[in-house]
């Protein structure tokens, strides 16, 4: 299975439903109710690929490996119009793709272009400033259009304190309204949640207001539905899958940045096999 599907509904559990039988022995109605009786049918759900409401479609760390992507399936992945808003951060993720394609063209090719048009491949733009996080959930909003089979937006360390004076749940409460709007005027366009990337164990700043807005995403995910790409979760854990925290919090592990908050090779190209999944999940 590609991703992980999160639901309220626990797959597996038994409902006991209860059925009325009548033996009618006779025409007399009367006799009949007297031989009722109950019979106590186990209802079992099994799981399901088709997430439904309620259930949420998550890509994190245990999908950074893209060996078990068929040929296949990349190449319906590269045909997905994609709408990805960021900054600097996004930047590096898409340097990751380019570095993957690289390395293997017949697998990792794909078309990566500075538009918010609806071309095959990676539209990506930068609409908003660091800082400023109320910036980029507007411009994101004004160039999501019908034609992108999906679209995204990033926000980077920079939006959440101690770098900006921006409140965690203001912006998470922004952020979700908009999604929620943007979904119901583009019904044709799957909008992809995304989670904050993180600060390195050895810098750590903001790692709590990031969990604030990451705990509350991932929540609302998981009751209401919807596809998440998990970049804190990619970040927060070794190449081995181990967790990387500190202080309690999620944070990225050391060797994924070089500065402490930019991704690194290791980094980028991590987190775009990430994205190789999250299109691959998008074209099926």
């Amino acid at each position: 299975m590609i991703c992980k599907r999160m639901s309220m509904i626990a797959l597996g559990s038994l409902l006991t439903v209860v059925v009325t039988l009548s033996m009618f022995h006779q025409v007399n109605p009367v006799s009949a109710q007297e031989d009722d009786f109950l019979v106590y049918l186990p209802l079992i759900f099994a799981e399901s690929d088709t997430p439904g409401p309620g259930a949420g479609i998550v890509i994190d760390h245990e999908d950074t490996d893209t060996s078990e992507l068929t040929q296949a399936q990349l190449n319906a992945a590269r045909d997905v119009v994609a709408l990805f808003n960021h900054r600097s951060i996004g930047n590096n993720i898409l340097d990751g793709m380019r570095e993957l394609e690289a390395q293997d063209p017949t697998r990792y090719t794909i078309n990566i272009v500075y538009s918010s048009g609806t071309s095959p491949g990676i539209n990506h733009y930068m609409a908003g400033s660091n800082g400023d996080p109320m910036s980029k959930i507007n411009g994101f909003a004004a160039i999501v259009r019908d034609g992108h089979d999906a679209a995204f937006m990033k926000f980077c360390v920079g939006d959440m304190p101690p770098f900006t004076s921006s409140d965690p749940a203001a912006v998470w409460e922004a952020y979700r309204d908009m999604m929620i709007a943007e979904q119901a005027e583009h019904p044709g366009t799957v909008l992809v949640w995304w989670t904050i990337p993180l600060t390195t164990q050895s810098d750590a700043r903001g790692l709590v207001n990031f969990a604030e807005f990451n705990d509350s995403l991932r929540a609302y995910v998981a009751e209401n539905g919807g596809i998440l790409f998990d970049l804190a979760d990619i970040e927060s854990h070794d190449p081995n899958g181990n967790p990387i925290t500190q202080g309690g919090f999620e944070a990225m592990y050391n060797g994924y940045s070089d500065d402490g908050a930019h991704l690194n090779a290791t980094g980028r190209q991590r987190v775009a096999r990430a994205m190789w999944h999250l299109l691959v999940e998008l074209a099926e």
